[in-house]
């Protein structure tokens, strides 16, 4: 069972729910970059007979030192991929939470907290105020903002 959102939590989610496949591919980038340099590190063969450097350990002390960033490459990569999987859920929760609301909350929600789709667009957008969403849909801006709080209070709900 997910945890109860907050107004703000559910804001910022909303906020960034377009932003969230940029993110992930961003997330990629560094595991495909820690793959790439974990192939760059030479391993010798590892000593399992107690010999200099002990049970598990190479004789090789750069050898050892390219082992610990294997690992620290691997750590980064495990983190990633929960980041992504976080930020997939995230994605989920918003597109199924929104499409739940009726129309015209849905609409200004979308308006207000989410924006355009289009990266293009999305770098030029700025949030519009209650007072022009209000014009855009035909409410006045205390009926606009009195939704769109109540939508932001029934998503933390949920």
């Amino acid at each position: 069972m997910e945890e109860p959102k907050t107004p703000e939590q559910v804001r910022i989610l909303l906020e960034k729910y377009h932003d969230i496949p940029a993110m992930i591919a961003e997330e990629e980038a560094v595991i495909r970059h820690c793959q790439e340099q974990m192939q760059v590190i030479a391993l010798s063969s590892v000593c399992v007979n107690g010999l200099p450097g002990g049970k598990g350990q190479v004789s090789d002390p750069t050898a050892n030192m390219a082992q610990g960033q294997a690992g620290e490459y691997e750590q980064e990569i495990r983190a990633c991929k929960t980041r992504i999987a976080d930020l997939r859920l995230e994605r989920m929760w918003v597109y199924d939470h929104v499409r739940r609301l009726p129309r015209i909350d849905e609409r200004i929600v979308r308006l207000k907290y989410i924006g355009p789709a289009d990266p293009v667009r999305r770098e030029k957008w700025r949030q519009p105020t209650f007072f022009e969403i209000g014009r855009k849909i035909g409410y006045s801006e205390a009926r606009v903002k009195e939704r769109a709080y109540k939508a932001l209070k029934n998503l933390s709900n949920t």
